[in-house]
Parts: C-alpha cells; structure tokens; sequence
C-alpha cells in the first residue's frame, strides 16, 4: 500500500495485510479520500473511531463494512432511494406544519 502522510509529513508506512485497525491517514488514504472526508463519515456516524491512547483508529472491517455497503447502494446499477427519502422528508414536515397551523386556528 505504500506510505501515508501524517501531519508531520513524514511518511507512515502503511499497515500489513490483515492488521486489524487503521489510523485515519491510513484509512483515508485506504479509502481514496481526504482525512477531513474520514471525520464527515464519523460525524455522520458511517464509521466508528476508537480511541486508544492519544490515537484514533477505525477497525479495518468497519472500513470494509463500509464501502460494501455504498456499493450496493450507489453507482449506475443501484437504485437510487435519495430521492424518495427527501421526498418523503418534505412531506412529512409540510404535512407537521400544516397540522401545526391547523391547532393555532383551532
């Protein structure tokens, strides 16, 4: 896999085969994305961080979990339920401000 940047920018070297937790420069770079990208999925709560120590490690099987999971769910050959579900949001919350506009006048 090569080696990862840390904020030092000396190069980490990245984790044997079969290790079983990542640092988030490692899963960044594992994931093809920026660390900033790998605190949003942990916000969002897409993946799980685990502190050990002063470090910050996501288990590799969560990381794999992950991307399983986005591969079913997008690209050209997924259907797409976005769409629906922000439908269904503006829905709901049009149909709780007009029940809510109804109890003001009631």
């Amino acid at each position: 896999m090569g080696t990862v940047k840390s904020r030092s920018r000396k190069g980490v070297p990245a984790p044997p085969c079969g290790f079983g937790a990542l640092t988030v420069p490692e899963a960044a770079a594992y994931l093809r994305v920026s660390r900033s990208s790998v605190y949003n999925l942990f916000e969002r709560g897409d993946l799980r961080p685990i502190k050990v120590g002063g470090r910050t490690l996501i288990r590799k099987a969560d990381v794999d979990a992950l991307l399983d999971r986005e591969a079913r769910t997008s690209g050209p050959w997924a259907r797409s339920n976005r769409g629906e579900a922000a439908r269904a949001a503006r829905t709901a919350s049009a149909s709780a401000s007009a029940s809510a506009a109804v109890d003001v006048f009631a």
